[in-house]
């Protein structure tokens, strides 16, 4: 009612103490950045003497430290500058739960964080920016903050950054490294070799880059050349035509390799160079696809789903189509028409002296089938 008032959009708040704290903590610092003046009025209503209803003296005390948090000019520009870190870190996560991501592309996400986190420390960001342009006057969305100065972060800012900085290398520091396996394999994407013209000094340093590092690669992994009978001067020789073959590509990396190894022709022409590529496209960047397995099993309601039910229902959600390019029409219908049908096909609801038995094998079957018809 209070945002009805005020003539506000709010969102309601999220709990903190979720499993995963990064989208928790950045969903509700997204919304106490966008709702603040909701917030400040609605713990100003707590303290007022006016109310006819009065709270709790330990209630109306945590009220006033709240809104005396809120109202302080420095605390408003820490939430904002909070936002804009969460902001490249939550970016950084969800690339990193893509199951199509390449050790390359890791590397050019992680990288790209950093240069985000380095620029924060170096001047506000975006969000911080519109905070102090809107409290130029020293008030924000119509609220009158306390000690009011431009930036007074500038210290914390580098703390903060330079932390996070350091714990992001410590954790994929392995992959940044330029002794890493990971760099070496850079050396198969055409997007960064060097430009080749008409001069003789681009020529030598196309026809040599990516030498040494192929034959490191052949090295690292010489026990698989050598279970598939091939030798680094078949893999180097490859190599030559395949830096003909790329060099007016293009697309990612990643789109390269693939083609290669579906293919025909190209499976035959780089037969032994393709193993680099699929070892390159297998590396497992991270175990994303287990988390979000681990996320739709774990809800009251998915616990009473029959295990088939529920693997099914998991595979879907793991491997199955997006929700932009699925069309829910036809079993919406036939849920729709079939008033005597069980609503939740599969599901044993849990009793007052616990669980009641499981659907038979042929039963689910027979009641997935009628709903798929």
């Amino acid at each position: 009612m209070l945002a009805d008032a005020m003539e506000e959009k709010v969102l309601q708040p999220t709990n903190l103490k979720g499993s995963r704290w990064l989208p928790y903590i950045h969903k509700a610092t997204q919304i106490l950045c966008n709702s603040y003046a909701i917030f400040v009025a609605h713990f100003e209503d707590q303290v007022s003497p006016e109310r006819t209803t009065r709270p709790t003296p330990a209630v109306m005390g945590r009220a006033k430290n709240i809104l005396h948090y809120l109202k302080s000019h420095t605390n408003v520009q820490f939430m904002h500058f909070l936002l804009d870190t969460l902001d490249f870190l939550k970016a950084l996560s969800l690339q990193f739960q893509q199951d199509s991501l390449t050790p390359g592309e890791a590397v050019q996400y992680i990288e790209a964080c950093l240069n985000g986190l380095t620029e924060l420390c170096l001047e506000p960001g975006e969000q911080q920016r519109k905070m102090l342009a809107d409290a130029m006057n020293g008030t924000y969305r119509g609220v009158e903050l306390k000690n009011t100065t431009t930036d007074t972060l500038a210290t914390d800012r580098k703390k903060i950054t330079d932390m996070l900085t350091k714990h992001i290398e410590s954790r994929l520091g392995d992959l940044l490294s330029t002794e890493s396996i990971v760099q070496t394999f850079s050396d198969l994407d055409h997007n960064v070799w060097p430009k080749l013209d008409n001069s003789d000094e681009s020529k030598e340093a196309f026809v040599l880059h990516g030498r040494a590092n192929i034959e490191s690669l052949c090295h690292h992994y010489q026990s698989i050349l050598v279970r598939e009978g091939t030798t680094v001067t078949e893999v180097l020789g490859e190599y030559r035509l395949y830096k003909i073959w790329a060099r007016m590509r293009n697309g990612p990396l990643r789109d390269t390799l693939l083609e290669i190894l579906q293919r025909g022709d190209l499976q035959t022409k780089f037969k032994n160079l393709g193993i680099f590529a699929q070892i390159y496209l297998t590396m497992a960047v991270s175990t994303a696809a287990c988390e979000r397995g681990f996320s739709c099993m774990k809800s009251d309601w998915r616990s009473s789903l029959s295990t088939q039910n529920l693997t099914r229902l998991m595979f879907l959600t793991v491997e199955g189509p997006s929700l932009d390019t699925f069309d829910a029409k036809r079993a919406v219908l036939q849920w729709w028409q079939s008033g005597s049908r069980a609503r939740r096909p599969g599901f044993t609801a849990w009793s007052s002296g616990g669980r009641q038995n499981q659907p038979t094998e042929e039963e689910n079957e027979e009641e997935l089938r009628i709903e798929m018809l």
